[in-house]
């Protein structure tokens, strides 16, 4: 059996006790059997069952249901890309993430009013906000049959949330006026 570790692969084992144990895990469906090689550096339950095969530069253990041996063990790390500090894609890719912006100045209004109300509202408008950011909502008009103006429907439905809640607002300032 050829061992072939890429060299970040052989540096994470390395780094990591310099041991690797592998074994096999099975996902059945309705036709299918699937079985996938998965792999620790910490020893699994029964580890001294493992056969064990010694590679350049680390130690394999292999799980004793690996009866025959690949021609070729291939191990690499994968990890996911390096934060930059920006955004998911998704958020900036309709270009509504200022309407994020004005959700959580609603938050934050109604935090420093302690106004209950306003923060039910901004909680739910910051999710409509989301949905509108990460979904194409013209989507679902489309479904049912309404024809929409297409990429501005995303900040029309929010928009027309504010001034809702704008006009709401206003008209129980007005009331608690006339009621004084």
């Amino acid at each position: 059996m050829q061992v072939n570790a890429s060299p970040a692969a052989a540096a994470f084992i390395r780094k990591h006790g310099g041991q690797l144990f592998v074994w096999p895990t099975q996902h059945r469906s309705f036709r299918l059997v699937l079985t996938l090689l998965e792999a620790s550096t910490e020893p699994p339950d029964r580890a001294l069952e493992y056969r064990r095969i010694q590679t350049d530069s680390f130690l394999l253990f292999l799980h004793p249901a690996i009866r025959r041996l690949p021609d070729l063990l291939a191990l690499l790390v994968l990890s996911p890309p390096p934060s930059r500090g920006l955004p998911p894609a998704d958020l900036v890719s309709r270009g509504l993430t200022p309407l994020l912006t004005v959700a959580v100045g609603i938050l934050v209004l109604a935090w420093t009013e302690r106004s209950a109300s306003l923060a039910v509202f901004a909680v739910g408008f910051v999710g409509l906000v989301l949905v509108a950011d990460l979904y194409n909502i013209e989507n679902v008009f489309y479904r049912v049959g309404v024809s929409v103006p297409a990429p501005a429907i995303n900040v029309i439905i929010p928009g027309a949330a504010l001034l809702l809640l704008g006009a709401a607002y206003g008209l129980a300032a007005r009331r608690a006026r006339r009621a004084r």
